[in-house]
């Protein structure tokens, strides 16, 4: 397979790394033979140029169909940046 760049959400440009991804998949308390299932599904969705938060989306809709209660902590650190700017309303509301 040919090496894919990824666009990160900085505009930085990196080759697709499988391993990483597979630690974020992991992270959110998935089996390692869920992750491979779910990222033999990811790997024909791939192509030259997506962005992380392509990649980002195309995960989360494969683990919510997969183990909807594991997409939550998939998604969490999104979550609280959605809730303010740099999170400083959560550390207020906290």
């Amino acid at each position: 397979m040919k090496k894919l760049k990824v666009i990160k959400e900085s505009g930085e440009v990196e080759f697709y790394n499988h391993s990483k991804v597979q630690n974020a998949i992991r992270r959110s308390g998935i089996s390692a033979s869920a992750a491979d299932n779910i990222l033999s599904k990811l790997k024909p969705q791939l192509y030259d140029g997506i962005t992380t938060k392509k990649i980002y989306s195309l995960l989360f809709r494969l683990i919510n169909d997969k183990r909807p209660e594991a997409s939550h902590k998939y998604n969490l650190k999104r979550a609280l940046m959605n809730i303010g700017p740099a999170g400083y309303e959560f550390e207020d509301f906290t």
